[in-house]
């Protein structure tokens, strides 16, 4: 199945390891967990159906995504020469926002008990998680959120649906968003409308 093959399966070239193992911290558990590969080239993630043509640059990183129930839902692309107006990283046209949890520590972003860390991006994610942190992930610090009755007077913004699914009531949780929160207004504003609505829901923000 798509995203279910490791790295050394799908092949993870020697840059990307260091990328992920040097640069970004990430244990060799968590690398493999996740199923990172390196495509060379466009033929390759041609023959992955799950990744869309929007997505065909190499070479390039490729990020599988798993959802809050553990199951594979797609995968991004992080090309090595990015694209002019595209950001780092590239998933499939018209996808949802999902909620991404590294494999290793789903048990424990599960469990009511364990505090929780909300942050932005897979490899920080699979940095946290490589310590054995409970931790979800957002791909952008606005990525938490759906929309209803838009267009109308009713229009609000609410938590994704994936937060269902985890325990938040009298849970203790941290935003941990990129440095740049201390100076960039938007980031700001992000974090405190999510800590908002997860105090909503009774979770105890720190």
């Amino acid at each position: 199945m798509p995203g279910l093959t490791t790295a050394e399966e799908r092949g993870l070239s020697d840059r990307h390891r260091r990328m992920l193992e040097e640069e970004s911290a990430i244990s060799p558990e968590a690398i493999h967990a996740r199923g990172y590969w390196t495509a060379e080239t466009v033929a390759e993630l041609e023959t992955e159906v799950s990744i869309a043509p929007n997505q065909y640059h190499a070479p390039a990183l490729v990020l599988p995504i798993y959802g809050v129930d553990g199951k594979y839902r797609y995968s991004r692309v992080r090309p090595d020469d990015p694209l002019p107006n595209t950001g780092k990283y590239i998933q499939p046209s018209y996808t949802p926002n999902v909620l991404d949890v590294p494999r290793t520590v789903l048990e424990k972003v599960l469990d009511k008990n364990q505090s929780l860390v909300i942050t932005e991006g897979e490899k920080t994610a699979d940095s946290l998680a490589s310590l054995g942190v409970p931790v979800v992930t957002l791909f952008g610090v606005w990525n938490w959120s759906c929309r209803t009755d838009k267009g109308t007077p009713y229009e609000m913004q609410l938590l994704l649906p994936d937060f269902e699914q985890i325990p938040l009531h009298g849970r203790p949780v941290a935003i941990v968003f990129d440095g740049d929160i201390r100076t960039n207004r938007n980031v700001q504003l992000a974090a405190a409308r999510l800590a908002q609505r997860l105090r909503e829901r009774g979770a105890h923000i720190w």
